[in-house]
């Protein structure tokens, strides 16, 4: 029965075969067993607890079965999407999205499957609009964002209105050490999966790295994209303001643009995960709110405008394009201000082209923080014969020069055959003085 069921939600989402966190959780999840993962961003992590959620709670009328807490709204939004994919295999399933901004009226009567923010969550359980005492089963996505937002307090008293028996699973893409008080306190016995890779969802990324000089974002935003062709690109904006900016500059060149950033309505955000999703606009402008757990799965070319403070947030950034196994390009717009970041991701195996752009496109300069230098004394010589040369200079130069330098290498060769020579002669004199001692 369950994998006539997975096979018919696979059908339906288009999937041929599981990835491997999913191949892996869920028999886990089937088995009730609480759990803490961590896997890389882009290797369906969130079809991973769709699929074990749908296969193991049993839900009943009139009682919310499965909780699943996301933190961000257009996170929240898009779960409740992948799950309305799958709605027609489960008519009768009542699935309330409960996230900031929405009203009260909104909500189902009686949902059995909630998708919510902390917040929201937490105020319908204070108002006593809804229980999750009998919640079979919550998922925690994007743990670690959680942290980051600020979120462990609600989460904290969310998870305190469930039951001892609740299963519990959490999803992230790394642990910090403030996150282990609270995995302590609620998953005493939680079977923990780190790393889980998949080599066919490791994305194939080129870093491109690009100095302003003396040009703002706008302007070098507005250049490169005269010089690549992306079906969707992702645009991030270190602040809301920033955000706001490069996309009324960006309209002012007729060219349609979404804006995703935490000063929109809850129904504008909404709005612009469906023209992302529907490539009704092939630019999208953001903060560090699209950075996380959204599927953009038309995105080919991300480009950073500047680097975020959290400096992971970069590789967030950069993981939104090249998702299951395509490549992507990802431009990093950079000043000088920007030195200790850039050598910081290098050394973090980000391996950047250095580049430079101009009215005739990218041109490749060499590696950032490597100077141009040159292996010998005779080659500098060779490089100052051609550069010493002046502008006006007499017919058949160009043979003239070349005939110096060849001139030049000969007495090169021949003063390194002279070398060896004198090395080998050394060395015959040494063993016959050898042997004569020895005698």
């Amino acid at each position: 029965m369950q994998d006539s069921l997975l096979k018919k939600m696979m059908e339906i989402n288009g999937f041929h075969s599981l990835s491997k966190v999913q191949e892996k959780m869920i028999p886990w999840i089937v088995k009730k067993h609480s759990l803490i993962v961590t896997s890389p961003t882009g290797t369906g992590k969130t079809h991973a607890y769709l699929f074990g959620l749908l296969l193991r709670v049993v839900f009943r009328p009139e009682e919310v079965g499965a909780v699943i807490l996301a933190p961000t709204r257009e996170l929240a939004f898009q779960i409740y999407q992948f799950m309305k994919i799958m709605q027609p295999l489960f008519p009768s399933l009542k699935v309330s999205l409960l996230v900031g901004g929405s009203t009260r009226k909104e909500m189902p009567i009686k949902p059995q499957l909630v998708i919510a923010t902390p917040g929201r969550l937490l105020d319908m359980i204070q108002s006593q609009r809804m229980s999750i005492h009998q919640a079979q089963m919550i998922v925690i996505d994007e743990a670690d964002m959680m942290v980051d937002e600020g979120f462990l307090p609600e989460l904290d008293q969310c998870l305190s209105s469930t039951s001892a028996n609740t299963q519990i699973v959490v999803f992230s893409a790394t642990i910090p050490q403030s996150l282990e008080p609270f995995l302590k306190k609620y998953i005493k016995t939680a079977k923990i999966h780190q790393s889980i890779d998949d080599e066919v969802f490791n994305p194939k990324l080129t870093h491109h790295l690009i100095a302003l000089k003396h040009h703002s974002y706008e302007t070098m935003v507005q250049s490169l994209l005269n010089h690549i062709n992306p079906n969707q690109i992702l645009i991030f904006s270190n602040s809301k303001d920033e955000c706001v900016t490069l996309s009324s500059h960006l309209r002012s060149l007729n060219l349609r643009v979404v804006e995703l950033h935490k000063g929109l309505t809850s129904t504008q955000r909404k709005n612009a995960i469906v023209s992302i999703q529907s490539l009704k606009a092939s630019i999208i402008v953001a903060t560090d709110i699209a950075a996380r757990g959204l599927d953009f799965k038309h995105v080919t070319h991300v480009i950073s405008c500047g680097f975020p403070k959290d400096l992971s947030y970069y590789k967030h950034r950069a993981g939104r394009t090249g998702r299951a196994g395509l490549s992507g390009e990802v431009y990093a717009l950079y000043g000088v201000k920007d030195d200790e970041v850039i050598r910081k991701l290098i050394s973090q195996n980000i391996n950047f082209v250095h580049q430079t752009l101009s009215d005739k496109g990218l041109k490749t300069l060499t590696p950032y923080g490597q100077k141009r230098v040159f292996k010998t004394e005779q080659d500098k010589k060779i490089v100052a014969m051609i550069k010493g040369k002046t502008k006006k200079v007499k017919p058949n130069y160009k043979k003239k020069m070349q005939q110096e330098i060849d001139a030049y290498e000969r007495k090169k060769r021949r003063a390194m055959i002279d070398a060896n020579i004198k090395a080998l002669r050394k060395q015959k004199y040494k063993a016959a003085a050898n042997k004569e001692n020895k005698k």
